[in-house]
């Protein structure tokens, strides 16, 4: 049984990537922005429209626009806004996580009157959307991804709901 070494395998020398950053990335320099879904829908609407500057009259319009209902507003609505967390559906108990956090707004699918409160006392503006509002189009993704990946058939039923 021989002792010697084997040489080393020569490997090919690794290529630094290089990307190239979207126009978004250059408007939000120096900016922190965590929007899960941004590569598509309203993930990357959202995204889009942070990268400038927007109240929070007008962000509850456009969310008023893509979720085909008006949601409730707790705040000044001329008020800018930098930083946003949401949680789809009865998440209004985040509201203090995100107040620890530093947002300027949250959203959320349900309120209550807590909500309303902590939102007025902290400063943190609170946009209640809809449960079921909220969820609906994260659940139909969700039946489109399971069909595509396993072939299973996928029928999404958008039954109107008020909460």
């Amino acid at each position: 049984m021989s002792t010697a070494k084997k040489p080393a395998a020569k490997m090919a020398p690794v290529k630094k990537a290089t990307l190239k950053p979207a126009p978004i990335y250059k408007r939000l320099k120096g900016q922190r922005v965590f929007i899960t879904g941004a590569g598509s829908g309203i993930g990357r609407a959202t995204a889009l429209r942070f990268a400038r500057p927007i109240t929070l009259g007008e962000l509850a319009r456009r969310i008023a626009e893509r979720l085909e209902r008006a949601p409730q507003i707790i705040g000044n609505e001329t008020k800018p806004l930098h930083r946003v967390a949401w949680c789809t559906g009865a998440a209004q108990n985040f509201l203090e996580d995100a107040v620890r956090l530093g947002v300027d707004a949250f959203i959320s699918g349900e309120i209550s009157e807590q909500t309303v409160h902590l939102a007025r006392e902290s400063g943190v503006a609170y946009i209640a959307a809809g449960h079921h509002a909220t969820e609906r189009y994260g659940i139909r993704a969700l039946g489109e991804h399971l069909a595509a990946r396993f072939g299973v058939a996928h029928h999404f039923i958008d039954i109107a709901n008020p909460v």
